[in-house]
């Protein structure tokens, strides 16, 4: 029996072992790996029910295995012992360099990166107001997809969206546009001209031309509205005066430039009407309306040319015989290889544009030996010049290149033109007498007489005018807070004294500026007449505030009608159903955009446009982009 019962307990006790050494070895083969463990330790209750405690805030979880660690990770993210512990990891910010565009100084500097959602989807509402992109480019399978590797990050937006935030930059813009105005101490004058978009609506373009307070000339498209049928001079006018009213620039307004028509006759006379009702006026709007020059000028080139018609006629008839064929096209090559001519090719004119009639001549011209030898060969070539014709087209060239380097400088609206027409008096004793003949007197008395009203006017205006309001003595250095010191305070009192007594004297500072010696003029010279008259504006006080309102005047109205070639690009056949609010936004940001750009393109260039005219679409004929047809000789 002993034997026996000895046997059972060895058995026993052989089986609990056996069933604690398969417990370790279950226990053994679940390993624990999740991360979690890192942070917290498991224990094991007297109910063999598992337990998770957090090793840094001692806070209790259930660990049983049916539980999971969800909310173990849930309390490991959010646990503030946990989270000191834990070394700060470096931001993406701290990895990744971005070049910054180049400042002022042509410096380049190096930045951190850090991306934005809401700075991307700026510049991409930015990008499409400068480069005249449409809406529905956020929804191309290429760009979003080309966004996507530039920076996985950026949420794409929709063509709602991006257009609800092309409008937001709009207001943004015009808000600071709006304080700009309020802030100058200068008057303005305005451009205007008329066009109709292929929606066939009208469009006004109101362009405003300024000195800033450092001297520097501005131009600023203020409004592209669209105006309603009919368009009456009372009903353009009326669209101009409250526009004028919104910017609040009714009382600072010098001249309005407007090209030869009727309409714009009824225009002039009803604003001048309206705004001599308080004075706010110069001289009761002597100097308000003025006609554009170059609108002018093309009349008068366009004159000329009829008198002289057969001439360019034959150069036209013998380019088009020469276009209108490819095999004479090709023949003519070979000849002009041969007698080593140019390597223009031909240009055909647009008739009713004499810029591009001027191109076709002088390119005829330097193909002269060509053209020749072509008749020689090319019996059935029916338009033969002979030398007379020949030596009549080199003088209309001659008389021509005069009309088209004029023209330029009228067209360039970044540097002031306007000195180029008011002259000096000794000027006017030059040309007057060429001008008038013997009356040249007279109206030399009558151009003094009204220079010295306008000096008076200015004067009474602007006598008790501190010096800090003069423009340039504004000016405050950004980089550092250097305080007033008593130095700078002197100065300043010393200048408005020398200020205040150069006022005074009003026959001096008139007197002393006309007889100021004369420096030659010419139309490519190097000289900034604004600089001139910012380092002169101590000694001529007031007559440097006449030649700021003055110089700001533009000559002709093509800065705005160079808008119009915008609008047809932003409202094209492809686009004929935006809104004119969203043109007119479109089209104003876009130029307010490139006006704040500290590098100006080739193609912004108005006088680079002009020169290009009918050198680059060859083989088109005249333009059908919808520009106003009132001023011919500038391009669409």
């Amino acid at each position: 029996m002993s034997t026996n019962v000895s046997s059972v307990g060895d058995d026993g006790a052989s089986s609990q072992n056996l069933s604690n050494t398969a417990e370790e070895t279950q226990t053994k083969k679940r390993r624990l790996t999740s991360k979690v463990w890192e942070v917290f330790d498991r224990i094991v209750s007297e109910d063999k029910k598992f337990t998770a405690i957090c090793k840094y805030c001692k806070t209790k979880f259930s660990a049983d295995s049916s539980c999971g660690t969800s909310h173990l990770i849930y309390h490991m993210n959010r646990c503030a012992s946990y989270k000191k512990t834990l070394k700060p990891v470096p931001e993406v910010s701290q990895m990744l360099l971005s070049i910054r565009e180049k400042n002022k100084e042509g410096e380049v500097k190096l930045e951190n990166f850090k991306f934005d959602q809401d700075s991307s989807r700026y510049s991409l509402a930015r990008m499409i107001i400068l480069h005249e992109y449409p809406f529905s480019i956020v929804n191309h399978v290429g760009f979003r997809k080309y966004s996507r590797n530039l920076n996985p990050s950026f949420k794409m937006v929709s063509r709602n969206t991006i257009k609800k935030e092309c409008m937001r930059i709009y207001n943004c813009e015009k808000e600071k546009l709006y304080t700009t105005l309020e802030g100058i101490s200068s008057r303005l004058s305005l451009t205007t001209d008329m066009w109709t978009s292929v929606q066939n609506k009208g469009y006004l373009c109101l362009t405003a031309h300024f000195i800033d307070d450092s001297w520097k000339l501005r131009k600023l498209i203020i409004n592209f509205t669209c105006v309603p049928c009919p368009h009456t001079g009372v009903a353009i006018y009326e669209k101009i005066y409250e526009k004028l009213l919104t910017w609040n620039v009714d009382s600072k307004l010098m001249c309005i430039v407007l090209d030869n028509c009727s309409t714009n006759d009824v225009v002039a006379r009803e604003l001048i009407k309206k705004l001599n009702e308080r004075s706010r006026l110069v001289l009761n709007g002597v100097f308000f309306h003025m006609r554009c020059a170059a609108h002018i000028l093309n009349l008068v080139v366009q004159d000329g040319i009829q008198e002289i018609g057969y001439v360019v006629e034959n150069v036209r008839e013998c380019v088009k015989y020469l276009k209108n064929s490819t095999a004479r096209k090709e023949r003519f090559d070979e000849v002009v290889a041969q007698v080593r001519g140019t390597q223009k090719q031909l240009v055909l004119d647009v008739p009713i544009r004499w810029n591009s009639t001027y191109f076709m001549l002088s390119t005829a011209l330097e193909l002269k030996d060509a053209f020749i030898r072509m008749g020689d060969q090319d019996k059935s070539f029916p338009y033969l010049l002979t030398s007379e014709d020949w030596q009549n087209v080199s003088v209309i060239c001659s008389c021509l290149q005069v009309f088209h380097d004029v023209t330029l400088v009228f067209s360039y609206s970044k540097e002031p033109a306007a000195h180029l027409l008011f002259v000096k008096m000794n000027s006017l004793k030059y040309f007057f007498p060429k001008l008038y003949g013997d009356a040249a007197k007279l109206h030399t008395l009558e151009v003094k007489s009204l220079l010295e009203e306008l000096h008076k006017e200015y004067y009474e205006k602007y006598k008790s005018m501190s010096y800090g309001s003069q423009g340039g003595g504004t000016s405050t250095y950004e980089g550092s807070d250097l305080g007033s010191t008593n130095d700078e305070c002197e100065m300043e009192d010393y200048n408005k004294f020398i200020l205040n007594v150069t006022c005074s004297q009003l026959k001096s500072d008139l007197e002393t500026y006309l007889d100021e010696e004369c420096l030659p003029v010419s139309l490519h010279s190097s000289t900034n007449i604004l600089e001139w008259w910012n380092h002169n504006k101590y000694k001529y006080p007031i007559m440097s505030l006449i030649a700021r309102d003055i110089l700001a005047i533009p000559v002709s109205t093509v800065a705005s009608e160079a808008a119009f070639s915008n609008g047809g690009r932003v409202l094209d056949q492809y686009r004929s159903s935006l809104a004119s609010r969203t043109v007119e936004a479109i089209v104003c940001a876009q130029d307010w955009f490139r006006c704040n750009m500290e590098e100006s393109t080739e193609e912004d260039d108005l006088a680079t446009l002009y020169s290009k005219l009918c050198l680059e679409n060859e083989e088109q004929g005249p333009s059908s982009s919808g520009v106003s047809e009132t001023f011919e000789s500038f391009p669409e």
